[in-house]
């Protein structure tokens, strides 16, 4: 009866939780959620809206680039095929402000402009 009295106040010691890996989550999250957000947020009210629409399309194909560049992810004709989607994508909605010559206004230039 001993040993099994000591077998279970060990594994009692053993089975208590800690906080550390929860809070070691906290900086993790910042840094890869919070900050990147915020930032393109910034970035998008100070563009227009072509530009913003553009990066954030490109974004699946960076992230795509990235795995198979950095991680050595296989890549076949339907990722291929995806890649060029989303570059023709993006052309085809730049096609119209390259063809007529004008630009637009980011939104912080038109306040300015009204202003």
């Amino acid at each position: 009866m001993r040993a099994l009295s000591l077998a279970a106040s060990a594994s009692d010691r053993a089975a208590r939780p800690s906080a550390k890996p929860a809070w070691g989550s906290v900086p993790v999250s910042t840094a890869v959620t919070l900050l990147p957000f915020t930032l393109f947020a910034y970035g998008q009210s100070r563009v227009a809206a072509e530009i913003a629409g553009a990066f954030l399309n490109l974004e699946p194909l960076v992230g795509a680039t990235a795995g198979v560049v950095l991680f050595g992810n296989p890549v076949g004709p339907v990722q291929a095929a995806g890649g060029l989607a989303i570059i023709a994508g993006i052309a085809m909605s730049s096609l119209p402000l390259l063809t007529t010559g004008r630009r637009r206004l980011a939104p912080v230039q038109l306040r300015e402009r009204r202003a």
